[in-house]
């Protein structure tokens, strides 16, 4: 299998992991707030986890599609992938003053995203 079909193939599974967590987090809140160092509880906490779940939805849909319209577009998408992973490990440690254990779904956000640049840039 080529370089390019596996990143083709890595950038099916990133959109669809963004769509269920989007989802979840749309639906149930309190299942991901912990993630961003916010409480279900208060209504402020609920909306934001909200508002980056329908941000994850729309971003896996955008994955998608690249994937199966434009898949040389997948490098930029990638870049854009790391840059939120990044922002959401921001938020989360200066939310929690520091390193903690749910910083560990942002960085494998950001080594996924990452693999996918590397895998469809050697496919070029």
């Amino acid at each position: 299998m080529s370089a390019e079909l596996l990143g083709r193939d890595l950038a099916y599974i990133i959109a669809a992991l963004l769509v269920l967590t989007g989802v979840v987090a749309l639906w149930q809140p309190a299942i991901l707030s912990h993630l961003y160092g916010c409480y279900a509880h208060e209504r402020n906490g609920r909306a934001f986890v909200r508002a980056t779940g329908a941000r994850d939805v729309v971003f896996g849909v955008m994955v998608a599609g690249v994937a199966v319209l434009a898949p040389g577009g997948l490098r930029a998408i990638a870049v854009l992938g790391m840059a939120l992973s990044a922002a959401d490990a921001a938020i989360v440690f200066t939310a929690n003053s520091g390193f903690v254990r749910e910083l560990i779904g942002h960085f494998l956000g950001f080594a996924a995203f990452a693999a996918l640049f590397f895998l469809v840039g050697i496919g070029l």
